[in-house]
């Protein structure tokens, strides 16, 4: 007669964040530009931010790619942002 086996332990996966609204949780990330495109501009790297609630992508140029830079970007693209929806709630 055969024996049944028994069945590992399945690990629970780790706890899931969910987003609230949008801008509640973004992902932040940068991209440096192709040689041409550097020559053409003065920007040698994209700021991207992706919004988990709606997966919109907002992305800002960076000159250089250093923390100073990037903090500027993401203010510049939140409050740029903020500012649109609050000017369309109110109209």
């Amino acid at each position: 007669m055969f024996k049944c086996q028994k069945r590992k332990k399945i690990k629970p996966k780790s706890k899931q964040i969910f987003p609230n609204g949008p801008l509640d949780r973004i992902v932040a990330d940068t991209c440096e530009l192709p040689e041409y495109l550097k020559i053409k501009t003065q920007y040698a790297w994209v700021l991207d931010i992706i919004d988990y609630f709606s997966k919109y992508i907002l992305s800002y140029p960076l000159i250089l790619k250093n923390a100073d830079n990037v903090l500027i970007g993401i203010k510049e693209i939140i409050f740029e942002n903020l500012n649109k929806n609050n000017e369309n709630n109110f109209k």
